[in-house]
């Protein structure tokens, strides 16, 4: 369900007219499990319109706490504090398409008799009596104070209740702990940096931080013995300069090797067996400017054809069997005209059916290419995400924890949030996404999934070309905080260039302590690490890697406790999934490579970080 922005101007009128906000900052005192906790009855409530007398027929389609005996309820919402209220709550009732409502009765935070509904992300304090039989309830007004308790779906606040109601021990974040040590200047880069990312280089576990820049790419690797990070770009003979790059296994020896595009030609850098790197140039490549690149499947085996973004359709590049360059296939034909600007493709198993699909986005739409496993995709359908207006970055997560993945898009216009729905269908659900529909800030420039609290719950870094950088932690199931100090860079300024803006930036586990690291490229170019605080310390995390010469990728690895989903990565050679816990116990992965059957690992996590890596072959 998704409000449109008409209805949402009028109900957030009508709460600022009544409660002087629309909106509210976190209650620690009043988290989720506390209002479960303190109610007598909760309901699940499918609610028709209204009828002409403002009264709207709910019927009761769970009971998850407490007795009902009757099957239907009114809601009469003639009784609401003005007309606003009224015009507002007959609106977003008629948008509801038959998603059931919340509906909680008991005591408030103060103990006080309460009953609050909770309806397309949006809360009404109700009128309370003495019947504890009533069937009749009406609406007093709209409860932004509320949203400090939940800010997020009435969907996802029905699965956090089942948790809770299940496993009454379930947290919920009020608040992000993470702080860094003093931050390490530990290089510089020439030119324009086109992108940050962690990737596993050499295929054994450690993460590298690797620079893309248009006058050199950089690399820097963290010496544990050293206690320090060394610039090993000369050291791999790695001398690409790239303003669009991609990590794979491109030529089948079971290594990483680097495609980039420096704005003229394509240069596979093919690593050697002893990890240095040589130039191997493409010759035949598509015609016009290069505006994304992705390792993917391409039915070569192990080894990652090439999917190249343009203005337009993008094209696969296919590896020839004798190793010498590519053969061009582009996907399907699409007509893109009037949906603006094109953005860098993204590629990961959108519709669950474990083969790798690609969605071309552009300003005002996109496009979704379902793939079939043998390096060809059916013709294009149409597809709501859209990325806005101007520079953008569109990155993937699973933020709700269904095990289907979500894409995320920073952007110049704003932010927004894709909920994949299944069957390569998105809703953007950034106003059901708490503090994050508000906090964020237009001028985005891109960012990263993460879980910096180590908690399990994938969180949202994102870089601002002006500002400083936020990170946004996941409440469970999509509702989002922002990470105040001592996280936020803004409010600590503990790294004074960054509150002027950032070209790159990553956050990942690049120390290998079992927490994720912030490392910033700033505006003057040079190169920072903040890594987080432990007091020596680790955390307690499973990183999770693709073997190299597994596959070419991407594959959706799921996991989940003995509790709940974990959610779920694309996960492709040279990238990693990270998971922490705030405490031991077991967790339970599993994937699919194509062609091969189902597998799953669980792992024991004790006092330890532990990492994994889905092995070739198997």
């Amino acid at each position: 369900m998704s409000l449109g922005k008409g209805l949402l101007v009028v109900i957030v009128a009508a709460g600022i007219l009544l409660t002087g906000t629309a909106w509210a900052l976190i209650n620690p005192n009043f988290p989720p499990g506390r209002l479960i906790e303190n109610a007598d009855l909760i309901l699940a409530l499918k609610i028709s319109p209204a009828d002409g007398k403002d009264q709207c027929q709910a019927e009761v389609v769970n009971v998850f706490k407490g007795k009902m005996a009757a099957k239907t309820l009114v809601i009469d919402l003639s009784k609401s504090a003005n007309t606003e209220q009224t015009k507002a709550l007959k609106e977003l009732v008629a948008s509801l398409h038959d998603e059931p409502a919340m509906f909680f009765v008991g005591k408030g935070e103060e103990g006080d008799p309460v009953a609050n509904l909770h309806l397309g992300g949006k809360w009404v304090s109700m009128n309370v009596n003495d019947d504890p039989n009533q069937t009749t309830w009406s609406t007093n007004a709209l409860n932004s104070k509320m949203q400090a308790t939940w800010a997020g779906g009435t969907d996802m606040l029905r699965k956090l209740t089942e948790l809770i109601i299940k496993h009454p021990e379930t947290d919920v974040p009020v608040a992000s702990p993470v702080s860094w040590d003093d931050p390490v200047n530990i290089g510089k880069i020439a030119g324009k940096a086109a992108g940050a990312m962690a990737v596993d280089i050499a295929g054994a576990g450690e993460l590298c931080l690797y620079v893309a820049a248009d006058d050199g790419d950089k690399v820097f690797k963290y010496d544990k013995k050293a206690g320090k990070f060394a610039d090993v770009t000369t050291a791999l003979k790695l001398g690409s300069k790239s303003r669009v790059a991609a990590w794979g296994n491109f030529n089948g020896a079971g290594r990483l090797d680097l495609a980039s595009w420096d704005g003229k030609a394509l240069t596979l850098w093919i690593q050697a067996a002893d990890g240095t790197f040589a130039a191997s140039v493409v010759t035949e490549v598509p015609k016009g400017e290069c505006i994304g690149l992705v390792a993917m499947d391409a039915e070569a085996g192990s080894r990652a054809g090439l999917l190249w973004s343009t203005a337009a359709s993008p094209v696969l590049l296919v590896p020839n069997k004798d190793n010498a360059g590519f053969t061009l296939k582009p996907l399907p034909a699409i007509q893109a005209q009037g949906l603006g600007a094109a953005g860098a493709c993204l590629t990961a198993d959108f519709d669950g059916d474990g083969l790798p699909d690609v969605i071309q986005p552009f300003a005002k739409g996109s496009f979704f290419f379902k793939g079939d496993g043998k390096g060809g995709f059916a013709p294009a359908v149409p597809c709501a995400i859209s990325l806005g207006e101007g520079r953008s970055a569109a990155f993937l997560g699973d933020f709700d924890g269904d095990g289907r993945i979500d894409v995320f898009v920073a952007g110049a216009d704003g932010c927004s949030m894709w909920q994949n729905s299944g069957g390569g269908k998105f809703t953007e659900m950034l106003n059901y996404s708490g503090e994050i529909a508000y906090i964020s800030k237009p001028g985005a420039i891109g960012g990263n999934t993460c879980d910096v609290n180590n908690d399990g719950r994938q969180d949202i870094f994102i870089l601002y070309a002006e500002i400083a950088p936020q990170i946004f932690f996941n409440r469970g199931f999509r509702s989002t905080g922002h990470a105040h100090k001592p996280t936020d860079l803004g409010e600590t300024n503990v790294l004074p260039g960054a509150i002027n803006g950032t070209q790159a930036g990553v956050v990942a586990d690049l120390t290998a302590h079992g927490a994720q690291d912030m490392a910033l490229v700033l505006l003057d170019g040079t190169v920072w690490v903040l890594p987080q605080s432990l007091g020596g310390e680790s955390g307690l995390a499973v990183r999770v890697g693709l073997a190299h010469g597994a596959c070419a990728g991407p594959v959706t690895i799921t996991a989940h406790n003995s509790t709940r989903s974990l959610g779920a990565w694309a996960l492709s050679p040279g990238g990693e999934a990270f998971l922490g816990t705030t405490e031991a116990g077991d967790i339970t992965f599993s994937w699919q490579i194509p062609g091969q059957a189902p597998q799953e690992k669980t792992i024991a996590l004790k006092d330890k970080p532990v990492y994994f890596r889905i092995p070739a072959g198997k």
